[in-house]
């Protein structure tokens, strides 16, 4: 659900909103949420696999993606208001 939420929410994020603090802000928000939820369902479980500890340096990793997702939807957003003006002269 993390990943899936990284992808979206950055390149959402970044593309509407650009490169700013309100951007990653609101992301870091949205998937902080889903990290929540989905920590509880897993830990609900009452046999937790012996392989749980690898589940934040993954967590990790995938916020940094949502993070340079969110980066290259801010470059997206910059190129296509660019063409739009160098089309429009």
């Amino acid at each position: 659900m993390t990943l899936i939420t990284a992808v979206i929410a950055g390149l959402a994020c970044g593309y509407f909103l650009g490169l700013s603090r309100k951007a990653v802000a609101i992301f870091v928000v949205v998937w902080s949420v889903v990290l929540i939820v989905q920590t509880f369902f897993m830990l609900d479980k009452e046999d937790v696999p012996p392989e749980a500890w690898s589940y934040i340096p993954v967590q990790i990793v995938i916020l940094a993606i949502g993070a340079g997702l969110l980066w290259l939807g801010a470059k997206l957003r910059s190129r296509s208001s660019r063409m739009a003006r160098a089309k429009g002269q």
